[in-house]
């Protein structure tokens, strides 16, 4: 991409991805990163713990982070890069979240005389964790269906060891996930434009290209698999309302390079 073409995609588009990036990351921070439950509590603590030297440079890594990803790397942001990153200051949100709870205990206990925080505090944490292991379990069981009945990767392994060498590489989105289905030498699909693919894919001796429909830089091959002679039509896969296409190089590309 280049700053021509993408100034070319309009001034309201970019705004809109932005906006929609900063929205996406915000809610990274404070219900991924917080867990949900504990972002009013966090909040609350970088509040309190905001004239400590070590959680000023934690408040900026998170800072300059949002910013980076919202602003700068929109997409790879918001589609993991927010996520990730984040890992390096869990220590100190979750740090956050115990300084605004023990705050919020104490502040709860003038107003209820009845209340210990001592005993408020050991009931509250324990209460805590076992919401996060609740949550943890529920997201993990809700993940296993993704395991569950056919897999695409399954089906189109299947019919490649039927009609192609064992031999052939591919290009796909989820390669560790490919490999698991096929054991088959595979690589991620880069994000980068349709000849750049073709380079890396002469350099790794890729013959196949598995495409679906989430990159946009490859967008025209996927609407048109047929219509770049560079690549053949082995087999279309339809697959939860989706279209996958598997591809090979033509000869007279093979030959060319």
């Amino acid at each position: 991409m280049t700053v021509r073409s993408y100034l070319a995609w309009g001034w309201r588009r970019v705004l809109a991805s932005k906006l929609e990036a900063l929205w996406i990351n915000a809610q990274t921070v404070l219900f991924v990163g917080w867990m949900i439950f504990l972002a009013p509590f966090g909040l609350i603590g970088v509040w309190r713990l905001r004239h400590r030297v070590e959680f000023r440079i934690a408040w900026l890594y998170v800072t300059l982070l949002y910013v980076a990803m919202s602003i700068a790397f929109t997409y790879p942001g918001w589609r993991g890069g927010m996520l990730h990153s984040l890992t390096a200051v869990l220590p100190f949100l979750y740090v956050w979240a115990m300084e605004g709870l023990d705050a919020f205990i104490n502040w709860a206990c003038r107003w209820r005389r009845t209340w210990r925080p001592d005993q408020a505090q050991r009931t509250l944490t324990l209460g805590f964790v076992g919401l996060a292991i609740m949550l943890s379990a529920t997201l993990y069981v809700r993940g296993l269906d993704k395991f569950r009945g056919p897999h695409l990767y399954s089906d189109v392994a299947a019919w490649m060891s039927e009609h192609l060498p064992a031999s052939g590489r591919i290009f796909v989105n989820d390669a560790p996930s490919f490999y698991y289905h096929s054991r088959r030498e595979c690589l991620s699909i880069p994000n980068v434009d349709l000849d750049t693919v073709l380079r890396v894919m002469a350099r790794y001796d890729v013959r196949y290209l598995l495409l679906d429909g989430q990159y946009l830089s490859l967008r025209t091959l996927y609407e048109s698999p047929q219509g770049d002679e560079r690549f053949v039509l082995l087999k279309p896969f339809d697959h939860s309302d989706e279209i996958v296409y598997l591809l090979e190089l033509s000869q007279r590309q093979s030959s060319d390079e």
